[in-house]
């Protein structure tokens, strides 16, 4: 599979909050309501692809998920940009009820 992306200049990343911080990426604020996926340097572009392809799906569904916007190169990291959401993570949620059946039940709406 062959990513197309815009490579952006790393002054762009400069003063941006980190959102969170992950085992493959971190997360930052981005423009107009949208966060930065930005994976880690080395992490494999072809798991990028099927990320950004995966979430394209799940938006297309109709599910209530952050929509996906394109992605972006910065120096030698890719990043997938998001809709901002605020509220509680999946995965705060799922250590808090220890389960995640309540959400796939609810088509992905806490009960």
């Amino acid at each position: 599979m062959r990513m197309h992306f815009t490579e952006i200049g790393e002054f762009q990343m400069m003063n941006k909050s980190i959102l969170g911080v992950g085992n493959t990426a971190t997360v930052y604020e981005w423009y107009e309501n949208k966060a930065i996926k930005l994976f880690h340097e080395g992490y494999p572009i072809e798991n990028v692809g099927k990320e950004y392809i995966n979430a394209r799906i799940v938006e297309n569904t109709g599910m209530p998920v952050p929509r996906v916007y394109e992605v972006l190169k910065v120096k030698r990291r890719v990043g997938i940009v998001y809709e901002r959401v605020e509220g509680e993570t999946l995965t705060n949620r799922i250590f808090k009820t220890r389960s995640y059946k309540g959400f796939v039940k609810n088509n992905g709406k806490f009960a």
